[in-house]
């Protein structure tokens, strides 16, 4: 074989391997897309739920506190 059959070999592969990583590169891209498209939504939604409950966890922990101010405060008038 001569040297210059050997660099047509080696070019052809390089050549191959350049478009697989092409392909790959595409098939990766589009598994992430396909999977941001998936779970972006329910992620949003997740976090909204957390956003409101949260909220909500705040109120009643307010709240609470202003029951404990109220029954310590009870509790230091004295009764007659």
């Amino acid at each position: 074989m001569s040297e210059s059959e050997l660099r047509s070999q080696i070019s052809a592969k390089e050549d191959d391997i350049t478009k697989i990583e092409e392909e790959a590169a595409k098939k990766d891209a589009s598994a992430e897309k396909e999977v941001n498209d998936e779970y972006d939504s329910k992620i949003d939604d997740v976090k909204s739920n957390l956003d409101s409950e949260q909220s909500k966890l705040e109120e009643a922990t307010e709240k609470a506190a202003e029951k404990l101010e109220r029954l310590a405060t009870k509790k230091e008038t004295p009764r007659k």
